[in-house]
């Protein structure tokens, strides 16, 4: 019997993982576009476009690094953990596995960060609104409870422990 390697025996399948990762990043910058692009005005959407274009040529190249790693080493032909710093490491060597990782790190931490403060405001702003003004949980206290409910919530496994 063959089995795909793209479906899990249990859990999400890649397609539904990507739509997971995709609409967590998107959406957090989708809701702020606005307002971004009232305070650049077309020089932002010059830079929005210019922005997803070379995105995209990015994840064009990276997609054809890939490609070379899977067919010249064959390790890399089944999942694998850390695509970004294999590419590294086979291009450049142990310091450039290390500083992609780091790279990577750092960046997660900034997300995790500006979506949290992100929330934050948002759950104020939600909840001041539908209370007619009588709720005022200030934005440091519902930036505590968002922290800790999601960390509470980590506590529960990925996407693929619910399948």
């Amino acid at each position: 019997m063959v089995t795909n390697p793209r479906l899990p025996a249990h859990g999400i399948s890649l397609f539904l993982a990507t739509v997971f990762v995709v609409g967590g990043v998107a959406g957090i910058g989708i809701l702020a576009l606005p307002y971004s692009i009232v305070l650049t005005g077309w020089s932002g959407i010059f830079l929005i476009v210019a922005s997803a274009l070379a995105s995209g040529f990015c994840g064009w190249k990276l997609g054809a690094c890939w490609t070379i790693l899977e067919e010249r080493w064959e390790e890399y032909r089944g999942h694998v953990r850390d695509p970004y710093p294999s590419i590294a490491f086979k291009a450049y060597g142990k310091w450039a596995r290390m500083g992609t990782s780091a790279i990577q790190i750092l960046g997660l931490f900034g997300y995790g960060s500006v979506f949290l403060l992100l929330s934050a405001e948002l759950v104020m702003d939600v909840t001041r609104q539908f209370s007619g003004g009588t709720v005022t949980f200030y934005f440091c206290y519902w930036l505590i409870i968002i922290a800790v409910g999601l960390g509470l919530l980590m506590q529960l496994g990925t996407p693929k422990d619910f399948g």
